[in-house]
């Protein structure tokens, strides 16, 4: 049991992007193993910032077990240090070692007093200790830690939604934390404004992988610009020279019929002329 725990603005963070249901969660699992060591035992959402505040807690109490063992002892390699002779003469005394005309420089007690002072300010202040954000709290054999494994979650989950799926191998590491720390509804709804727009003007849309870079910037609640609707064209007053499509006519069948109206005439004209004359009834 411990009297104490540092709680750092990430931990906030982390918390406040959670729905409201899990915040409360999240915010006791912290306390209760920083203050008594009790680990949560029921699952959920709120256990991504629990698992993302566990590694700082641990180091943390850490350094102060260290701390109160009084430092690390000095190395002897099982043997003492042997001193150095010292010959007395009725003028003089010499060392073992040679001076070569120079006096030995003595050790600066005083600096080695400083350093101890400044490791018991490392381990004690809590002011002095690194927020987790700012150093990188992965495993160095290569395993995925909480944090990045909430991050290419999200990812996975934006990129499947996302239309123009190109580039997914281009999208680095950091740029899924940055994701992450934005939130997944500031992000969905970035992308189905963009989504919207493209679509509202006709364009195309962007790489998967310029979105997610820093396409969705813009598109941000504090960031975004509704753009200005295009003027709807006036309905043009009609007269009754605008009105010959309303009228249902057929104009392919109007031609063939004038056509041929005009071919019969042209054969009973020929008609008449052969059937008179002098000749008309021979055969």
């Amino acid at each position: 049991m411990r009297d104490s725990l540092v709680f750092y603005r990430s931990f906030s963070k982390a918390i406040k992007r959670l729905p409201e249901a899990d915040q409360l969660k999240a915010l006791w699992a912290i306390i209760d193993y920083g203050l008594d060591g009790t680990e949560p035992e029921e699952d959920g959402l709120y256990m991504v910032a629990y698992e993302m505040a566990k590694p700082q807690i641990d180091a943390n109490i850490k350094r102060k077990i260290n701390g109160s063992k009084g430092g690390r002892p000095s190395e002897t390699n099982g043997y003492e240090k042997e001193k150095p002779m010292v010959i007395e003469t009725e003028n003089h005394r010499l060392s073992e070692t040679e001076t070569n005309g120079y006096e030995v420089e003595k050790p600066n007690v005083n600096e080695n007093v400083n350093v101890k002072e400044n490791n018991k300010r490392d381990i004690c202040a809590p002011d002095d200790v690194q927020d987790p954000e700012e150093v990188n709290t992965e495993p160095a054999d290569g395993n995925l830690g909480p944090i990045a494994k909430a991050a290419n979650a999200l990812f996975e989950e934006l990129w499947a939604a996302y239309p123009q799926k190109r580039g997914k191998g281009s999208v680095s590491d950091l740029d899924k934390k940055k994701l992450l720390k934005i939130g997944r509804e500031h992000m969905m709804r970035a992308m189905n404004r963009y989504i919207a727009e493209c679509n509202d003007q006709g364009r195309y849309y962007k790489n998967g992988s310029t979105f997610f870079h820093s396409g969705y910037i813009d598109y941000l609640d504090d960031n975004y610009t509704k753009p200005a609707e295009k003027p709807k064209p006036q309905a043009q007053t009609k007269n009754r020279f605008q009105n010959f499509e309303n009228r249902g006519y057929d104009y392919d069948s109007a031609i063939w019929a004038d056509i041929r109206r005009q071919h019969g005439k042209v054969e009973g004209s020929s008609v008449a002329a052969g059937t008179s004359g002098p000749d008309a009834g021979r055969t």
